[in-house]
């Protein structure tokens, strides 16, 4: 009996210490990520809205136009993101220089959306499927396996 208390006490303070032991590095990693996840978010949000104003104009909104001072995106870094729009009215919206691991937490933002994925070898593939989807890359240089975010204009 005093063997088992004794295992027991032993096995909850090295799960204490476990705990109590965070790698800092992983939580800095993290937390850029979800900043850089909530500035596409808002970029993403300002291109809908510039397509949604201009919806006969250009095939990629203007990055003058969308950096507001103060808005979330313009703390990202300017050139941090691109988009396009394709002819079908489907707005593709991609990062430039991506933190590894940005497309799970694109996922958790987006609640898991069927929109968010990657282009890999010329062709969008959704994330949560295995699948490849149906759109093909556009005219720009998107980076090959570089999370993007898809949206329609409103």
């Amino acid at each position: 009996m005093f063997n088992a208390m004794l295992i027991a006490v032993l096995l909850a303070l090295t799960a204490w210490y476990s705990a109590t032991r965070i790698d800092t590095g992983a939580v800095v990693t993290h937390t850029a990520q979800r900043g850089q996840a909530s500035a596409m978010a808002a970029y993403r949000q300002a291109v809908v809205a510039y397509f949604t104003a201009h919806p006969d104009r250009y095939r990629a909104a203007p990055s003058a136009g969308l950096m507001a001072p103060g808005a979330p995106m313009a703390q990202a870094g300017e050139g941090a993101f691109a988009n396009y729009r394709l002819d079908d009215g489907t707005i593709v919206v991609y990062a430039l220089a991506p933190q590894p691991g940005l497309t799970g937490e694109l996922l958790a933002l987006s609640q898991r959306s069927r929109m968010v994925g990657h282009f890999s070898g010329g062709v969008f593939r959704p994330a949560l499927s295995p699948a490849s989807g149906t759109l093909a890359a556009p005219e720009v240089a998107i980076p090959n396996g570089g999370p993007v975010w898809l949206a329609a204009a409103n």
